[in-house]
């Protein structure tokens, strides 16, 4: 009974926060997730598929990892088989080789969704208990402050290049991208889809941080669009009759 819990936890983790590869730089290591029956890890391996590497921690539940911008730690979300129990996940921090793995947050409800800062010295991520918020943190566990907690949901955040904004999804009955400083302050609305039945998600910068790509459903299906990042007409960049989804905005090579 108590394995078949498990799974169940686990499977509807996954299924709701689906683990993410990541490539960083040029001929950069992947990450991705193996689930297993009744746990998953993290591995890497070469684009060309060779030096398969387990990132092995004293966890049972390892998903989410996301690449510090120098290539040398990973940051992925962490659990126990007590604490899928209890529906809690922290976010930890390892090496690339999966040395000295560091547990980052503290949290007795669910901390998801980790996004580096730039500079690679802090992390931003989602804290959802009676509902979500965007926190930031340092690396080394120090320094935890909240930026959005209002009656709006938040989720989804995405640094700016300069590493002075960050923008996130925010839902009250309505989901739509904001951006806030990194030292707080009042939210900037940058979206307004005034479709009942839509809604826009998963914002990423571009490169120069001037715009922001999203995906906007508008009630039937899913297309990327991009926006000034100050706000203004959006430009609709797909069209089709599927789903288009987790635009990643990345550098010219």
């Amino acid at each position: 009974m108590a394995a078949g819990l498990l799974l169940l936890i686990m499977l509807v983790v996954v299924e709701a926060r689906p683990a993410e590869a990541t490539l960083p730089g040029k001929n950069g290591k992947i990450a991705f997730v193996r689930q297993g029956i009744l746990d998953s890890h993290i591995f890497t391996i070469n684009p060309d598929g060779s030096r398969l590497t387990e990132i092995s921690t004293r966890l049972i539940f390892d998903s989410d990892p996301t690449w510090s911008p120098d290539g040398k730690k990973l940051a992925f979300l962490g659990s126990t088989y007590l604490g899928l129990l209890r529906g809690n996940y922290n976010i930890y921090v390892v090496n690339a080789n999966g040395s000295r793995p560091k547990r980052i947050t503290v949290s007795q409800t669910s901390d998801f969704n980790p996004s580096w800062s730039p500079d690679g010295k802090k992390l931003a991520f989602v804290r959802q208990s009676r509902k979500s918020c965007i926190y930031t943190i340092r690396v080394d566990g120090t320094g935890l402050k909240r930026l959005t907690c209002t009656k709006r949901v938040a989720s989804d955040p995405d640094w700016s290049p300069n590493g002075k904004k960050i923008a996130y999804r925010g839902t009250d009955g309505h989901d739509e991208i904001y951006t806030i400083n990194v030292s707080g302050g009042t939210p900037l609305n940058v979206t307004n889809n005034n479709n009942v039945f839509g809604g826009d998600s998963t914002p990423s910068y571009s490169p120069d941080g001037k715009k922001i790509a999203y995906v906007s459903y508008d009630g039937h299906d899913s297309e990327i669009c991009t926006i000034n990042a100050k706000g203004g007409t959006p430009v609709q960049v797909t069209y089709d009759h599927t789903d288009a989804s987790g635009p990643d905005w990345g550098s010219r090579p």
